[in-house]
């Protein structure tokens, strides 16, 4: 479905972009000179995926019979510190939908030769409670990791190794993989940018020199994301700087403006919404058996049918409130019932 950088990669030798790492694979090389030749020119449609269902690439699929050619996983699952007895419904739902993120990325880019980017939302490496990438539920201390010798700096290193054995997986097909690791680390929320940019700059460089110079893993694209200056960890190790954006928040007097829109979208919101608590009601007193007076069980229910259900209400809501910035606010409330 989608070979442009690797028609790009036939017409010669002429490299474009020097790669950080010195022993880049060919494939990983010819994806890098396919984004710089385009930089500027061309736009690549891309969309990041948080759960294995995907729902965004069904949704973008039905609406205009195309997918995005670069397509982004999520590795939270794949944390080998995840404190399972102390974690929230919805951190519990996350990292359940995430299970096998990888193996769809692989079967994906196999089928399509498209463009696998991974974000790593990586859960505290000496473990916390609920989800622990982020800085308030962990005492992590990322500064310790640069001290050779601390625990932090062994927990570093052994979640390293975990997270280098799935990323081999791609380099035996020889596909290669946009990396982003310590993803905005100009804020404090995560851990990794807990003691600021500069702290999580030098894990990067830490990361880059174990994954490359040790464990030889050679095709990944290293991508830097923090816009924040003077923290750059420098051209030997970067081969894309990014940034995240986000919507700004919508203000009260635009919500007004569009209420009049959104009126009978927020009306469906609400029988949907009221609709699924009663399916999720109904499941709960199925599995304890204990049904109370007055409350009438229709069919039977079980979890994968009720997943499914609560799946194809959120896909309906996003795409009848997918026009409107008010209704889209909603949805994203919605989206931790998946």
């Amino acid at each position: 479905m989608i070979k442009a950088y690797q028609s790009h990669a036939n017409e010669g030798e002429n490299k474009m972009q020097k790669a950080a790492n010195k022993h880049i694979s060919h494939s990983a090389q010819n994806l890098l000179d396919y984004l710089s030749e385009i930089a500027g020119n061309k736009i690549i449609t891309g969309q990041h995926t948080q759960t294995n269902p995907m729902e965004e690439i069904d949704y973008i699929y039905e609406q205009t019979g195309k997918c995005p050619a670069l397509r982004g996983f999520e590795l939270l699952g794949y944390s080998p510190n995840i404190n399972y007895n102390d974690a929230s419904a919805e951190c519990l739902t996350e990292v359940f939908e995430n299970q096998d993120t990888l193996d769809t990325a692989l079967e994906w880019a196999k089928k399509t030769n498209g463009i696998v980017t991974f974000t790593f939302h990586w859960f505290s490496p000496i473990g916390g409670r609920d989800k622990s990438f982020y800085t308030e539920h962990t005492d992590f201390d990322a500064e310790k990791v640069l001290i050779p010798g601390t625990r932090e700096r062994d927990a570093f290193y052994h979640d390293m190794d975990i997270i280098a054995k799935e990323l081999r997986r791609f380099q035996l097909e020889d596909i290669p993989v946009l990396w982003r690791p310590f993803h905005e680390s100009e804020g404090t929320w995560f851990w990794w940018g807990a003691k600021g940019p500069a702290v999580a700059a030098k894990l990067y460089r830490l990361m880059f020199d174990y994954y490359t110079n040790v464990l030889n893993i050679n095709n990944l694209i290293w991508v830097w994301n923090c816009p924040t200056k003077g923290v750059y960890p420098g051209d030997d190790f970067v081969d894309i700087v990014s940034m995240d954006i986000y919507l700004p928040v919508y203000t009260a007097a635009e919500e007004a403006e569009d209420r009049h829109k959104t009126a009978s979208v927020r009306i469906y919101t609400a029988q949907h919404v009221i609709h699924t608590l009663k399916i999720m009601i109904t499941m709960c007193y199925k599995i304890s058996l204990s049904v109370p007076a007055g409350f009438v069980i229709e069919t039977d229910y079980n979890k994968s049918s009720v997943l499914c259900c609560l799946r194809r209400m959120i896909c309906v809501l996003e795409y009848k409130c997918i026009r409107s910035r008010s209704s889209h606010k909603l949805s994203r409330h919605l989206i931790y019932l998946r």
